[in-house]
């Protein structure tokens, strides 16, 4: 299975819990992500803030960044990405699963554990 990580940063993921050392997945292309167009711009003290219609019913077009489904390829996108492929009836894309996180103060994230599915009959 070939991984394409599509969150427009390097990874590291730990195939589980117990594993010290992760694979690392190099950002490859622009990273996938949500578009739902814009919509009007509120002024708060100066901090313009973008409405967009997020509640709406999301279309394939709505993902921008994300190439077509090719067999044999797992996409790596970031969380709200996967939920809206998945509500799509895409089947190639997964997330981060957990973050791990060194034990120094203030605490840097060192990887993720596995990959997540929103789809609960995720098979390849």
């Amino acid at each position: 299975m070939k991984f394409v990580n599509r969150t427009g940063r390097d990874l590291t993921i730990f195939r589980s819990p117990e594993d010290e050392i992760g694979e690392t997945y190099l950002a490859d292309g622009p990273p996938a992500k949500l578009d739902f167009g814009t919509g009007p711009t509120v002024d708060v003290d100066g901090m313009p803030i973008r409405c967009e219609e997020a509640l709406r019913i999301p279309l394939p077009e709505d993902i921008i960044g994300l190439p077509a489904p090719e067999p044999g390829t797992l996409y790596i996108v970031a969380y709200p990405v996967e939920v809206v492929a998945a509500e799509l009836g895409r089947r190639d894309c997964v997330r981060m699963g957990r973050e791990r996180y060194t034990e120094t103060h203030p605490p840097r994230i060192l990887g993720a554990e596995g990959f997540v599915s929103s789809l609960l009959d995720f098979a390849v």
